[in-house]
């Protein structure tokens, strides 16, 4: 409204009103400007930022919150999801074996420098080779050339392209559709391939999954973002040694994590640090080995793991110090109804403790 005394947003004067407009406009008074417009406060916009991980949605200002991530979605990235994917394509996979489909995925080729072997491999002579480096590709002698390229490419701020080649044997001829997009065979492997998310920023994940896949019956690799691969992960994977586990770090100790599943043994392990989740790893690890385990803590930590894990049937207990645990394998978990908070990061973290292997059902 135009008035008198100058211009009133919803029966407030303008410089009032001021105060509840997004930021960049303003109401300015007759006797400031005599033409009695709104004018535009010529500020520098506030920076974008590129989209971070799951949970910073918003940036508070005021009375509104404004989204400032460079992609103006609701949704984020997030490792729990990776989790889940990781759990089903394990559970889809062990279909697969029942019907003799074998397969393996690696990388081919990123960038200019390619890294595939000049003969036919089958699947088990590719799982072999792509697991003895971080790379995941089969010439062991283009890994240092990777690294390099892939460096370069991050101080330039720019991006690289590559090649994923799946490689499945005994599948039968017809599967997928020959035109629609959204039924191609290729199409949906092209699809699957592009959209998993690495470990991201969330170290629980990285951490609680070293100790589950120790004992598993393949062989696996994770990473994480810029913030995640600079961690240190050496006091959850030297403590999972002392079981038998296999998991090759980086050169500084971080990720990228390879993880060579593999049959365990019982020990007794002296935790050098006071951590829920090394504990919870070397549990998980315990459940798996051949005998008997005993956990000393340095410091008394969260007991949600051996809590929810007593629900399933696992036989751990815990003396009177708070800091001696004792774990017996051997134990048939079976599957509980477990009401689980409003939060699905906190449903994928049980999920993933149902643990993709034969000997464990699935969790409601």
């Amino acid at each position: 409204m135009r008035e008198n005394d100058g211009w009133q947003f919803a029966g407030e004067k303008a410089e009032q009103a001021a105060d509840r407009l997004r930021p960049g406009y303003c109401g300015k008074r007759k006797a400031d400007h005599p033409g009695n417009f709104c004018q535009v406060r010529r500020r520098p916009l506030p920076p974008l930022r590129a989209p971070g991980p799951a949970g910073q949605y918003w940036q508070r200002r005021g009375d509104h919150d404004r989204h400032r991530d460079l992609r103006n979605v609701l949704e984020q990235f997030s490792a729990r999801e990776t989790t889940l994917r990781v759990a089903l394509g394990n559970i889809a996979q062990q279909f697969l074996r029942q019907l003799d489909i074998d397969l393996v995925a690696y990388v081919a080729q990123v960038g200019p420098v390619e890294a595939d072997s000049e003969k036919p491999l089958d699947v088990s002579e590719i799982r072999q080779k792509i697991f003895q480096n971080d790379m995941h590709v089969i010439d062991q002698d283009k890994v240092e050339d990777l690294h390099q390229l892939i460096s370069e490419t991050k101080e330039k701020g720019d991006t690289l392209g590559g090649i994923i080649r799946l490689v499945a044997t005994v599948l039968p001829a017809g599967l997928g559709s020959y035109v629609s997009w959204d039924t191609k065979l290729d199409a949906k492997l092209a699809a699957a391939a592009a959209g998993v998310n690495a470990m991201g920023n969330s170290g629980t994940t990285n951490r609680l999954l070293l100790g589950i896949l120790a004992g598993s019956s393949f062989a696996s690799q994770l990473i994480g973002d810029a913030s995640l691969i600079k961690r240190p992960m050496k006091r959850v994977s030297q403590p999972l040694a002392k079981f038998g586990a296999e998991i090759a770090l980086s050169p500084a100790g971080a990720l990228p994590a390879t993880v060579i599943g593999q049959k365990l043994h019982g020990a007794e392990i002296q935790l050098e640090v006071a951590s829920a989740q090394v504990k919870s790893a070397a549990i998980f690890v315990a459940l798996e080995a051949g005998s008997p385990s005993t956990i000393i803590e340095k410091l008394p930590t969260r007991n949600h793991t051996e809590i929810m894990l007593r629900q399933f049937g696992a036989d751990i207990t815990t003396e009177a110090d708070n800091l001696t645990i004792h774990v017996q394998p051997g134990q048939e978990l079976l599957g509980q109804e477990v009401e689980v908070p409003g939060d699905m990061s906190s449903a994928a973290f049980w999920l993933t403790a149902g643990r993709l292997r034969e000997s464990w059902p699935l969790m409601s």
